[in-house]
């Protein structure tokens, strides 16, 4: 039939004579709906076998007859079709139910269903089928691409090296076996099992609150097998729709692996970053060594180089004797030179110096008794308070030099406008024995020459016996034991000294 045609649908099998209205009106009601639900009616009689489909059939298929039809029915069907025809002749009296492929005239495969049920006479003997045919292609076409979606979807999960998981906020409603295998409990076992215990207690809350806020980003936590042993695990979800509702489907991934390596990288770099540091040092002792040659060794080498001259070019005994007194000045001064440079470079390279158990009061009774002329000369009030931290595992060499050195400066640049007061004392600082060196004395001024003060040969007040050497050795002391020292000071007011000897003198 033409497209163009405009054919009044009648159902044959139905005899129509003059009607009410309101049951024409009923009529072309049910064949519009039929029309849009794709889906055409037809009637089988029993006693004759012969079957009418009503023309909306025949339309929507694009047939002329019943027997159209059967011919266009799929090869692969054609034996399904005949079987279940068969099986309902023998018991008519049950619903018919009927789903097949049909070739259509233009060559489409569409999937027809048809159904029906049998019309009784008074005796209660099936006489009649009738029912309806219906075109259900696409929801076939939907449905098949359900499958084939879940089924890749399955394959997926199942090629997956980490587990996976879809749950509903917590509750595991399907997993893959890479999940059973990487948590160490059976596939049926992780079903309807709450996955939030698959974690430590204390990653819990963290991971229940990217779940119920919708975090899709990936981040790491911890895993907890069946047998109790944890991995590094890292966790990336998403919130799917899934059988009408809106679930989450969540990757785990074992990255010990991955932690394992960053851990490596990480204990590489501070390796790195300790000879980078070290090299930092090697450079600066080479400028203070530079220096030290540059300033202190050139010098006495080119006076003693010009007395030498002026020996071979002087015949007079007079000038003999003092030329002979100059070279051995210069001589001695290099070797004070020398004998400094000596000093550095042990306390650089002396990495390893013996510790002994010292107590703070003996040693710095000793350090007292080598500068008691200094401190009777200048009437200082030496004290000390050693009562909180009394003694600890150090090098007695090293502490001997930094009490000395500090007491020294103190009493080398006390005020001579007030009387010198100099007060040592220690104390705990968690597990760290701290000393402090206090006096009131001339001070120093940090913002100027704050970023000096522990350099080699910088001093910071007019004094015959300032060589700045003595801070410079007591911080590479300081240093090389693991400890730090820093000080605070204002111009004539005092200064204060605070070294903190090691991390915890209980763990050396």
């Amino acid at each position: 039939m033409a497209k163009s045609e405009k054919k009044k649908l009648t159902i044959k099998s139905i005899s129509t004579p003059a009607s009410p209205k309101r049951f024409r009106v009923k009529q072309e009601r049910m064949i519009a709906a039929l029309q849009a639900a794709n889906m055409g009616m037809w009637e089988w009689d029993l006693k004759t076998n012969k079957v009418i489909w009503s023309d909306l059939t025949l339309e929507l298929f694009g047939m002329t007859s019943y027997e159209e039809y059967i011919s266009r029915i799929h090869p692969d069907d054609l034996e399904h079709v005949n079987t279940t025809i068969n099986v309902y002749l023998q018991a008519p009296e049950k619903s018919y139910f009927l789903q097949h492929r049909l070739i259509l005239p233009n060559g489409e495969i569409r999937w027809l269903q048809a159904s029906g049920s049998a019309i009784k006479n008074k005796k209660g003997k099936a006489t009649k089928l009738t029912g309806t045919v219906q075109d259900f292609t696409e929801s076939k076409r939907t449905e098949e691409a359900l499958r084939e979606s879940e089924q890749r979807f399955r394959t997926l999960q199942e090629a997956s090296n980490g587990g996976i998981a879809i749950h509903d906020q917590g509750i595991i409603i399907d997993a893959n076996q890479g999940l059973s295998r990487l948590m160490g409990y059976p596939l049926e076992e992780l079903i309807g099992m709450n996955g939030i215990m698959l974690l430590p207690a204390e990653e819990r809350e963290m991971v229940m609150s990217k779940i119920k806020s919708g975090y899709e980003l990936p981040y790491d936590s911890q895993g907890l097998r069946k047998d109790g042993t944890r991995f590094d695990m890292e966790i990336r979800g998403s919130n799917v729709p899934y059988k009408g509702k809106m679930v989450r489907i969540t990757e785990f991934r074992d990255v010990s692996d991955r932690k394992q390596a960053e851990e490596q990288i990480r204990e590489q770099n501070a390796r790195l970053e300790a000879i980078a540091q070290s090299l930092r040092r090697k450079n600066e002792q080479l400028e203070e060594f530079t220096q030290i040659v540059s300033h202190n060794l050139r010098a006495p080498v080119g006076n003693i180089n010009s007395l030498i001259g002026l020996l071979e070019n002087s015949g007079k005994p007079e000038d003999f004797a003092q030329i002979t007194a100059l070279l051995k000045q210069s001589g001695q001064s290099l070797f004070t030179t020398l004998n400094e440079l000596n000093e550095v470079l042990q306390i650089k390279q002396n990495k390893h110096i013996e510790k002994q158990e010292i107590v703070f009061d003996e040693v710095f009774v000793k350090v007292k008794n080598m500068l008691i002329a200094h401190i009777k000369e200048i009437n200082a009030s030496v004290t000390s308070d050693f009562s909180h931290a009394p003694g600890m595992l150090y090098p007695n060499i090293y502490l001997e030099s930094i009490l000395l050195n500090l007491l020294s400066n103190a009493l080398k640049y006390h005020s001579p406008q007030r009387e010198a007061l100099i007060h040592f004392k220690t104390y705990k600082e968690g597990g760290t024995t701290v000393l402090e060196a206090i006096d009131n004395g001339l001070g120093i001024n940090l913002e100027k020459h704050g970023h000096q003060i522990f350099k080699l040969h910088k001093t910071f007040h007019k004094h015959a016996e300032s060589k700045g050497i003595g801070l410079f050795m007591i911080k590479n002391q300081i240093e090389t034991m693991g400890g730090e020292i820093e000080v605070k000071s204002s111009e004539d007011e005092g200064t204060t000294f605070t070294i903190r000897f090691t991390k915890n003198e209980s763990e050396e």
